[in-house]
């Protein structure tokens, strides 16, 4: 059960989205009494829609969304942190954060805006990195583990240490 607030910002957010043209069948699935956790799945399986529209803005993120939320959602936006095994993790903003992939986790990540990532994959790790805007990626490797780097801006910067697979475009 959503709170008032939660439910303040879920209609905020549909409305916006409405503007931005979402679908009728994504419009009419979202109800206005979700809470925080369930609007960020929705912001994380209906991210190439946030992406064209580069919405939201990272300064709605933090001042609507509590930051333990976003963090246990694997959302860092204009944050500094470091966790392991983040399945889905979207960083944005001007965020400074360090992930670790251990051995056999799958790891997909997306970074965004001026954001600063330091990505380690141990071996037998799966890990999708994709880099856009002006985001800075940093991806150390360890022999096995299998990384794809997606850029997908000419002013990323990359940097790789280790076997790391770079695909540049839309990939």
């Amino acid at each position: 059960m959503a709170t008032e607030k939660e439910r303040k910002v879920s209609k905020e957010l549909r409305a916006q989205a409405r503007k931005l043209g979402l679908c009728d069948e994504w419009y009419n699935a979202w109800s206005d009494d979700c809470t925080y956790d369930e609007l960020i799945s929705k912001f994380i399986t209906g991210y190439d829609f946030c992406l064209e529209h580069d919405w939201p803005e990272p300064k709605f993120i933090v001042k609507h969304f509590p930051l333990h939320v976003l963090r246990a959602n694997g959302v860092y936006c204009d944050d500094s942190s470091a966790r392991s095994d983040i399945r889905n993790a979207v960083v944005m903003g001007r965020s400074s954060v360090e992930l670790y992939y251990s051995d056999y986790t799958f790891g997909d990540v997306r970074v965004r805006h001026s954001s600063h990532v330091c990505v380690r994959c141990d071996a037998l790790s799966v890990v999708h990195i994709h880099v856009y805007d002006h985001s800075s990626v940093v991806v150390i490797a360890e022999e096995g583990a299998k990384v794809t780097l997606f850029v997908h801006s000419d002013a990323a910067r990359v940097t790789t240490k280790g076997s790391v697979k770079e695909v540049y475009g839309e990939g």
